[in-house]
């Protein structure tokens, strides 16, 4: 099977074979007996080309482990167990990118190749909404207890990337041009592998799952339009229409859960304040990810991530240069997210065309334009990243400018430093730059009331349903600030969100700010 009309990739094929077994599983008496032959035929021949089919052994993990499970479930469809001994193999194969931690990389090739920096190729979107999906799935068909635990370890691991709205921490992901902040583009969603992953949990794994679960999926719900499923939270603020991709693909995880009898599990929609298990507030905190490239800070209400990744998959697209490539406010919502360092249509046809609309990177950046050259803090893979002891977490970042190939732009040395207050009231930045100015996209939806004092801008959130959620400020202390298109908001399609557009120019080199919220 042709992934595109217009695609000659066929490794598409494991996932087709994988669904098609499932729906015939589950709902195959809904069929007349000359359809399920039909079907039955199909997987019979895309399970023979698949057998010593060549072309996944070094691809990305997610393939990998959807190759297995495919076998698995055409072998036991067919009764050939032939298919699933090469499934066995292909999921061990799969395992040497699960560390003992419950890290899974190996999205991006080669897979096991560490970064200069001694990073590995890591997507939390793909993880948590296809690899791990799969990996649960083939153990519950196995019957694999074993696995099924590494699963449940491997979840616990990436729970750190779910934010209390129920949106995904991907702005660190090799994959992150399908960042869609619910998940991933092109994947099936998280709610299988949680739900599955629940049974059989200690109760304390058992309640972080299925409320990580149920916030997701209210998350999910919040974007959906007119019963289709945008690829983010403020796409039809911004004019975008819906993609029916998303929209089966998420359709296709619940009906799983149908089939299984597990679709109960994810509840009624509930509180909307996320997971009490994963987000309890704890003690201000900030760790050092050499595996990721990151930083990230728990402190009160925020959680941040600064990020300096050298792991590309493909030019231009991480976010790097010890830049905070999300923050996140438990009552107020995303505040920063980065998306791509410059969009492109990597995959052309998984990815949507922006339409009559402002569309401009999110990342916040320090950024020099000349001659039509961009000169960006977010290119520098380079940079170093520190994190200071003390009693409120502070993470310093260190670089200099580049273009998308990582030349570097004569005398453009730069320093932040984020200092974050224990019970995350604010966030203070302070820099020093050389050349340039310090851009900074504050997420904001285009109906949110915006008040423009001297130094000062103030956004008032709004939650879906329009009501007040509170206030967000942007002080500053040091340099001047601008806004380049006024109260218009940008938007960027990945991972699906307006902003404000702010620009900060230095005052002798140096550029100072708070960012604080109330509620």
């Amino acid at each position: 099977m042709l992934n595109d009309i217009d695609s000659k990739w066929d490794g598409i094929t494991v996932f087709y074979v994988a669904q098609l077994a499932d729906r015939l599983r589950f709902f195959g008496d809904l069929l007349d007996e000359g359809t399920r032959q039909r079907w039955t035929d199909r997987i019979a021949r895309a399970a023979e080309f698949l057998l010593d089919y060549d072309k996944l052994n070094q691809n990305n993990v997610n393939y990998s482990i959807g190759w297995a499970y495919a076998l698995e479930r055409a072998g036991s469809l067919l009764g050939i167990e032939l298919y699933r001994k090469r499934g066995e193999a292909l999921m061990d194969l799969g395992l040497t990118c699960l560390d003992e931690k419950g890290l899974l990389f190996g999205e991006g090739v080669p897979r096991h190749e560490r970064s200069p920096r001694g990073c590995l190729p890591v997507d939390i979107g793909y993880n948590v909404e296809e690899s791990l999906p799969l990996m649960a799935l083939y153990a519950h068909e196995r019957g694999d207890d074993a696995l099924m635990d590494r699963v449940r370890a491997a979840y616990a691991w990436h729970l750190k990337f779910l934010l209390p709205d129920g949106g995904w921490d991907n702005s660190l992901g090799t994959r992150k041009f399908k960042w869609s902040y619910w998940g991933s583009r092109t994947t099936d969603g998280a709610c299988v592998g949680l739900v599955l992953a629940a049974q059989g949990a200690c109760d304390w794994q058992r309640t972080a799952f299925l409320e990580a679960a149920r916030a997701n999926m209210r998350q999910i719900s919040n974007c959906q339009v007119d019963g289709l499923l945008a690829g983010g939270p403020h796409y039809a603020d911004a004019g975008q229409s819906p993609c029916i991709h998303h929209s089966f693909d998420h359709a296709k995880a619940l009906a799983i859960l149908a089939g299984m009898g597990m679709l109960g599990e994810l509840g009624d929609g509930g509180d909307a304040q996320g997971s009490a298990t994963v987000h309890a507030v704890g003690e201000p905190t900030s760790e050092l990810y050499p595996d990721l490239g990151i930083a990230v800070v728990n402190a009160g209400d925020l959680r941040a991530t600064i990020c300096a990744t050298d792991w590309e998959y493909k030019r231009d697209i991480c976010t790097s240069g010890g830049m905070i490539s999300l923050l996140h406010h438990r009552g107020l919502g995303p505040v920063l997210a980065a998306g791509m360092g410059s969009y492109r249509r990597i995959e052309l046809a998984n990815m949507q065309v922006p339409q009559r609309v402002r569309h401009e990177s999110l990342v916040p950046r320090i950024e020099v334009l000349r001659d039509g050259s961009v000169w960006s803090s977010v290119f520098d893979v380079r940079a170093s990243v520190s994190s200071g002891e003390g009693e409120c977490p502070v993470v310093s970042a260190s670089g200099v400018l580049r273009d998308a190939d990582h030349s570097e732009l004569s005398k453009s040395e730069y320093s932040v430093t984020y200092a974050f207050d224990t019970e995350g009231t604010y966030l203070e930045v302070s820099a020093n730059l050389q050349q340039g100015v310090m851009v900074l996209p504050l997420i904001s939806r285009s109906r949110e009331p915006v008040e423009t004092e001297e130094g000062k801008v103030i956004i008032t959130r709004l939650g879906v349903a329009d009501t007040r959620l509170g206030a967000m400020t942007l002080e500053i202390l040091k340099g001047s600030l601008r806004l380049p298109y006024g109260k218009e908001r940008i938007f960027n399609l990945t991972p699906g969100f307006q902003a404000l557009k702010v620009e900060i120019a230095s005052g002798n080199e140096k550029v100072k700010f708070r960012l604080s919220f109330s509620e």
